[in-house]
């Protein structure tokens, strides 16, 4: 089959890497080069540096709805287009190009969190279990028919890093029997449930309400641990400062232990209450120095803990 791959994230690659072996990959659409790290230039995304690494034909258009973006895509005549992490809606106009229209790749148990960024709210929702939906592309938001979806379970040491490698590790097997589908004829299965928006993480997203349970905060700090991070604020001598939680797990699950946000213990960890519970923090990092294991960082920042309250 010929393949015309629409694709940001390096979500995408373990189906590139599919596509590539078992099918003519035309060519693959990606987003335009953006200023990365703290001197800001501008680098090309993982799935461009994928393809050509690979030699495969990259496109990054700036208007999908452009006529030289139709006919472009129109000359390669693929079979499918395959979206996977992509970013932006695909206009009706290009999904009549390819011959058995458009699969989407979509780390959720569709219809539970569409949206771009599912794996996210997954986490900070506290779900068990999550999966990979292969849907056909149309004008809604992940809305389409579905084709295939392979379940996976959440261990509850996983996080967005973990949970990412996980799911797009078992995306190509599930993308293989879905082209298969297709071209066997079958147009999928209405999605049934009740449906929820995984709409995409502001900054603030990140900052820690103490007064809620110790369970939700471990499971926001899983979930936005790549961006923007868990964060909260503590007094320092040198003014107030931002302390970004990378790790964390439960410590009671509930009970009162004081005010939401007091550190009620550094030895043998650090320990917070919450609205419900304690929290024991186990990996964090405190504004403009480098992240470090609970027991690093107090040899530095023991005083500074000590009776603090996060805010």
């Amino acid at each position: 089959m010929k393949i015309v791959f629409f694709g940001s994230s390096d979500f995408g690659i373990p189906c590139l890497e599919y596509l590539v072996a078992k099918h003519v990959l035309c060519a693959v659409v990606t987003s335009p080069d953006r200023p990365k790290g703290r001197h800001l230039r501008i680098l090309p995304g993982p799935v461009k540096t994928w393809a050509l690494a690979h030699g495969v034909k990259t496109f990054a258009p700036s208007h999908l709805d452009a006529p030289d973006t139709f006919h472009l895509l129109s000359s390669f005549a693929p079979d499918f287009f395959v979206i996977a992490s992509y970013g932006r809606i695909i206009p009706e106009s290009l999904l009549r190009i390819p011959a058995f229209g458009g699969l989407n790749v979509h780390p959720s148990l569709l219809p539970k969190f569409r949206g771009p960024a599912p794996m996210e709210w997954t986490l900070i929702m506290g779900e068990n279990i999550t999966g990979i939906s292969i849907i056909i592309v149309e004008k809604g938001v992940d809305t389409g028919n579905i084709i295939i979806q392979k379940e996976m379970p959440i261990k509850p040491d996983d996080d967005l890093i973990s949970l990412k490698l996980k799911l797009a590790a078992i995306a190509p097997e599930a993308l293989d029997q879905a082209i298969e589908e297709r071209i066997r004829g079958f147009k999928g299965v209405p999605q049934s449930g009740l449906p929820s928006y995984a709409r995409k993480l502001t900054k603030e997203d990140g900052h820690i309400n103490w007064k809620r349970s110790s369970v939700e905060i471990a499971n926001l700090v899983r979930g936005v641990v790549a961006w923007p991070g868990a964060f909260s604020r503590i007094h320092t001598p040198h003014g107030t400062k931002l302390l970004k939680i990378r790790r964390a797990s439960v410590a009671q699950t509930h009970g009162s232990y004081g005010q939401p946000g007091t550190i009620v213990s550094l030895e043998p960890d650090i320990v917070v209450a919450c609205g419900d519970g304690l929290l024991r923090i186990e990996q964090l990092q405190i504004e403009g120095k480098k992240e470090l294991a609970a027991k690093e960082f107090l040899h530095g920042y023991h005083r500074i803990l000590e009776n603090a309250c996060l805010r």
